[in-house]
């Protein structure tokens, strides 16, 4: 055995270690950083959109089965995919959330633009209105922020310092 003549590291040290070198240490979940914020305004958008397919469900199955279970399903798919993107947020649920909420904003591109080809008014377009605007815009914001953390994922692991100033303005 040999002795070593080295004192122990304290607390403080092993923190400052990684900013000595460089390198900091992984976010843990109670962390103040940029991936987490995204994180909940993420899923606050899923909210947010899923919220709006609902509140149109009844008068979309009342146009017809097909159009009512559409809606649905994706407000359903969109309030599971905030609680899971909060809960075990992964690579996988990015993904998910692009090619989901992609899609819906394609579908109501086409239905804008051409019109569904199913339903009692196959190929006839809808008409724009505020609901459908801010559910496209919110998956839109989806798109684009599960791109951002799946492309460049050290961008979660930024860590920020919350605006406690700007904090009425939110309200």
């Amino acid at each position: 055995m040999t002795a070593t003549l080295e004192r122990p590291t304290t607390t403080r040290e092993r923190q400052l270690e990684p900013e000595r070198s460089g390198k900091r240490p992984p976010a843990s979940p109670g962390d103040q950083t940029l991936g987490r914020y995204l994180l909940w305004a993420l899923a606050a958008l899923s909210l947010g959109a899923g919220a709006i397919h609902f509140a149109v469900s009844g008068g979309h199955f009342g146009l017809s089965w097909k159009h009512g279970v559409f809606f649905a399903v994706a407000a359903w798919l969109q309030l599971a995919w905030a609680a899971a993107i909060v809960l075990r947020p992964s690579r996988k649920l990015f993904v998910a959330a692009i090619l989901v909420n992609a899609a819906l904003i394609a579908t109501w591109v086409v239905s804008r633009v051409w019109g569904v080809p199913v339903g009692p008014n196959a190929w006839t377009p809808e008409d724009v209105a505020f609901a459908d605007v801010a559910a496209t815009a919110f998956e839109g914001a989806i798109v684009l922020g599960a791109l951002a953390l799946l492309l460049r994922p050290a961008l979660s692991e930024r860590r920020v310092r919350p605006l406690a100033g700007l904090s009425p303005l939110a309200v």
